[in-house]
């Protein structure tokens, strides 16, 4: 039997595939607008005029319509963590799985402060899920690659 696969690739590669699902779905609904969105923004404006209601720090035009940046951002760390199958590369691991940690809490920022009026779209859902999985499986692959290169140290 030949040697076994380095396990921190395959979750590397796993995480470079729901990074490429994940870029995916930015082109798929983000918020859908209920019915009486108007009347619902414009409730939570009066509220907020009115000083009975607060707005987020995360709260802005540009994060709350335009998530496509963090979408591009998770897809980008997905093609490159294809490059973990070349062994000189598998250090920069963890600087993928930060970089993708920050692009998909600002996805997720982006989902949490939308207003009463709009729900989360399937592209949203789906965005957040696959990115969550991105993340985690980076993070495992450079703990795994981490850990490994401690042993072999050791030894």
């Amino acid at each position: 039997m030949g040697p076994r696969p380095d396990r921190s690739v395959i979750f590397a590669l796993g995480a470079a595939v729901a990074g490429i699902v994940t870029y995916c779905m930015g082109f798929v609904s983000w918020i859908t607008a209920l019915p009486g969105a108007q009347q619902g923004l414009d409730s939570w404006e009066r509220d907020f005029m009115e000083g009975r209601d607060s707005i987020p720090g995360f709260f802005s035009d540009d994060i709350v319509l335009n998530p496509g940046k963090f979408f591009v951002v998770l897809g980008v760390v997905g093609v490159a963590t294809t490059f973990m199958l070349v062994p000189r590369y598998r250090k920069a691991l963890p600087f993928l799985a930060v970089i993708a940690l920050a692009g998909w809490l600002a996805l997720f920022a982006s989902a949490l402060i939308m207003p009463p009026s709009v729900e989360l779209g399937a592209g949203a859902i789906l965005g957040l899920i696959f990115g969550f999985v991105q993340v985690a499986l980076l993070m495992t692959a450079s703990f795994l690659y981490g850990l490994k290169k401690d042993d072999a140290a050791i030894s």
